[in-house]
């Protein structure tokens, strides 16, 4: 993943910790609590991050085992978190009851920060039920550290992410630029290791949801244009929408924020669908009937699907496909000639395999897991050059106005977007997450 480091320091300020890591312990139920902890819901969290940040894989397993409701997660995917996070260092405790703790903790490997929710059952065994993750912004209770000149910047990722090529923990482009200009650019990897194709400046690489940046910006574009206005209504503009009570209460601002409680697009059905869901429409047809999750604008949960709806009202707005829209309104304006969604099936030159590494520690290529498209919620593909195009377009204010610019880029932790009276959209905050991510890599190098 590659990042405008213009963007990275204009919204990201260096964090320093003010925690200290938790005293290692074997994950036996009789292990006592953990500084500062003291309840019951405490004392399985200090011990379940004591364990956690041991990295050993069958110790964290036979602790899920003994210590984990069935509903929980697995330890297949917390020893995937593990082996990406490089563990966790305590911040700060928000709350702690008997039956539920919220902490605030750190990622070792990368430097950004999660709030984590654990509820544990009121038996005297005290099992473990949920464990909900959610990136925050730095606490306002911990130190800013002064920012590194962009150049040193650029050479410590350089060295940084050439040690972590080497033990085949990165591959991908990184680029650092000031004012559209890239001051530092290297390709580590490969792109098809079967093949021994290795990286360029010019891979391109899937982008997942930073698909959402895009249309953030296409529905900015229109509300500028006056043919939407971001309290609208679903059904405004979707008036064949198949939930029609919902429709009549969902907004847009609602869909960008992830507070509409209109749930994922991944899941059992999407495993059955997968190569048969070909447009947006496709994904309306087979999720539109679904009831809502919460009360619209009353929660924040991370929706792919509304942006789905958001794509489907660009088309429906616009009159253009959403892949033209953005094309022609984002893409093109911003010289971005490698960057698209164009379908799997389609021979895209320079575009690379993405793998995903199974429990046992070996890659695998991901093509099985991928949707026929990218869509409006995620999927595209960019190169490094062309994401530093597209920010030094945002920025400059050839996108949008500059009002709009502002209005959009005034951004909040999305837990606190239900209290605004203002839009903060909520692509804004991948941006953050890259750059917490580029910042961590500097301050280990």
């Amino acid at each position: 993943m590659v990042w405008s480091m213009r963007i990275v320091l204009r919204h990201l300020a260096f964090a320093l910790l003010i925690g200290s890591i938790l005293p290692q312990s074997a994950y036996a139920a009789a292990s006592p609590c953990a500084e500062p902890f003291t309840t019951r819901a405490g004392c399985a969290f200090g011990n379940w991050l004591s364990v956690f940040n041991q990295g050993d894989a069958d110790a964290l397993q036979g602790f899920l085992d003994t210590h984990f409701a069935p509903s929980a997660l697995t330890g297949e995917n917390q020893i995937r978190l593990r082996r990406r996070t490089g563990g966790y260092e305590f911040v700060a405790l928000q709350s702690e009851g008997d039956d539920r703790i919220e902490a605030v903790l750190k990622a070792n490997s990368w430097g950004y920060y999660v709030r984590i929710t654990m509820e544990v059952a009121s038996t005297s065994e005290g099992q473990i039920t949920a464990l909900q993750f959610l990136r925050v912004p730095r606490p306002e209770t911990v130190a800013a550290e002064a920012p590194f000149d962009i150049e040193t910047i650029g050479r410590l990722l350089s060295s940084e992410f050439e040690n972590e090529a080497a033990q085949a923990r990165f591959s991908g482009v990184i680029m650092v630029a000031r004012k559209g200009v890239p001051l530092a650019a290297s390709a580590f990897g490969l792109s098809d290791r079967e093949m021994q194709i290795p990286n360029t400046l010019e891979t391109k690489f899937r982008v997942g949801s930073m698909n959402k940046m895009f249309t953030g910006i296409a529905i900015a574009q229109l509300v500028e244009r006056g043919r939407l206005s971001y309290s609208d209504t679903l059904a405004k503009h979707l008036p064949d929408y198949p939930n029609v009570e919902l429709a009549a209460k969902v907004t847009v601002a609602q869909l960008l924020l992830h507070t509409a409680g209109m749930g994922d697009i991944f899941g059992a059905a999407f495993e059955t669908h997968r190569e048969t869901l070909r447009t947006l429409g496709d994904y309306v047809t087979l999720y539109g009937d679904r009831p809502q999750e919460f009360l619209p604008g009353s929660r924040f949960v991370y929706s792919n699907y509304g942006y789905i709806l958001l794509g489907w009202i660009i088309e429906n707005v616009s009159g253009l496909d959403y892949y033209d829209f953005v094309r022609q309104n984002i893409f093109v304006p911003a010289g971005m000639a490698g960057t698209d969604s164009l379908p799997e099936d389609t021979e895209v030159p320079d575009r690379a395999i993405g793998y995903t590494r199974r429990t046992d520690g070996n890659l695998e290529p991901n093509n099985d897991t991928l949707p026929y498209r990218g869509t409006s919620a995620g999927g595209g593909y960019a190169t490094a050059g062309d994401l530093v195009r597209f920010a030094d377009a945002l920025m400059s204010f050839r996108l949008l106005s500059e009002e709009s610019t502002k209005f959009i880029m005034r951004g909040k932790s999305p837990a606190w977007a239900m209290d605004l009276p203002m839009l903060s959209v909520f692509w804004m905050e991948r941006v953050r997450e890259c750059a917490l991510s580029v910042m961590g890599a500097v301050r280990r190098a």
